[in-house]
């Protein structure tokens, strides 16, 4: 389990999200990465940064369970 440190992840916590996904998914490629917010409101900030420059087809985002439905 990775924790962050306090802060909004469409604001103060946009890099080290950002740093610490990307380092997780080339050091330990998990077959799945779990993300979980504090407040609704921030899914779609969460959702833009992991489908933008970087990650895109490097994840596939699910709300829910896998294959419950997706968003991509």
């Amino acid at each position: 389990m990775v924790q962050l440190a306090p802060g909004c992840v469409c604001c103060v916590g946009q890099l080290p999200l950002r740093v610490t996904v990307a380092r997780l998914l080339r050091q330990i490629r998990p077959a799945r990465l779990w993300i979980e917010v504090s407040a609704a409101g921030h899914l779609a900030e969460l959702r833009k940064q992991l489908n933008g420059p970087g990650f895109a087809g490097a994840v596939k985002l699910y709300e829910g369970q896998p294959g419950a439905s997706s968003t991509e």
